[in-house]
């Protein structure tokens, strides 16, 4: 009897891209604490950083919650469907 391996969640990728861009963002952050006053990333880091890390902290929450939202519904799918299988089919001894 061969299992069926289930599809991977395709919103815990996402997770990893938005977290990878908010963590790029906090580094670029850090670089920018070291440089000239006049560079165009502080400039925009200081006009924009808070807006941005808001919405990135939003994006992650928000996609990680449906993420794990989805993997509770596939699993339990996936446990209704092989409790279903599993079931010994009853027949019918009605005279």
């Amino acid at each position: 009897m061969s299992q069926e391996t289930p599809t991977p969640n395709p919103l815990f990728k996402l997770v990893v891209v938005v977290s990878a861009a908010f963590v790029l963002t906090i580094l670029l952050m850090i670089v920018t604490a070291f440089s000239s006053i006049e560079s165009p990333l502080v400039k925009f880091f200081n006009n924009h950083g808070l807006k941005l890390i808001g919405v990135e902290v939003f994006l992650i929450l928000t996609s990680a919650f449906a993420a794990m939202w989805l993997d509770g519904r596939q699993a339990t799918a996936a446990k209704e469907n092989k409790t279903i299988s599993d079931a010994p089919a009853s027949k019918d001894t009605a005279n």
